[in-house]
């Protein structure tokens, strides 16, 4: 498994997966077989001075596997272009991303009603530098 930037083909497999689009200075990173096939993808967008918004899709959970692809996400957004928050909006009905961004770290703000369709909330939630267990896991090895 390798950690690269994300290629044109990866950032078009995640739009259609998180259902959104590209926007100007999007970046992304992916989790990849030795053979190049895509296992995980995150596009980062939407950037200001403090913050970006993170969207992650997972088409193999092995892409997962001893944490380096959230460690490289985290270690990007808040140690190399020195941002305080990562921010994510999800589909109140997404319950399975719901699960696994606050496994992440991420906690809830607030939720937008009907943000994502008539009768689906959109939920927005933020992970701080300071609160995220990644980085800090792979600056204490």
């Amino acid at each position: 498994m390798k950690i690269v930037p994300s290629t044109d083909e990866h950032i078009q497999w995640i739009l259609g997966k998180v259902n959104c689009h590209k926007v100007e200075g999007a970046k992304g990173i992916s989790s990849i077989t030795d053979d190049g096939r895509l296992l995980c993808c995150c596009l980062m967008d939407s950037w200001t001075e403090g913050s970006c918004q993170v969207h992650i899709a997972i088409d193999s959970p092995i892409g997962l596997r001893n944490h380096a692809f959230v460690y490289e996400v985290f270690n990007y957004i808040f140690n190399t272009l020195g941002r305080k928050v990562a921010i994510g909006f999800v589909d109140s009905t997404n319950i399975k991303a719901l699960k696994f961004d606050k496994k992440l770290g991420f906690k809830e703000l607030a939720r937008i009603k009907d943000g994502a369709r008539y009768g689906v909330d959109t939920v927005i939630l933020e992970l701080r530098r300071e609160d995220c267990k990644w980085i800090e896991l792979k600056e204490a090895a």
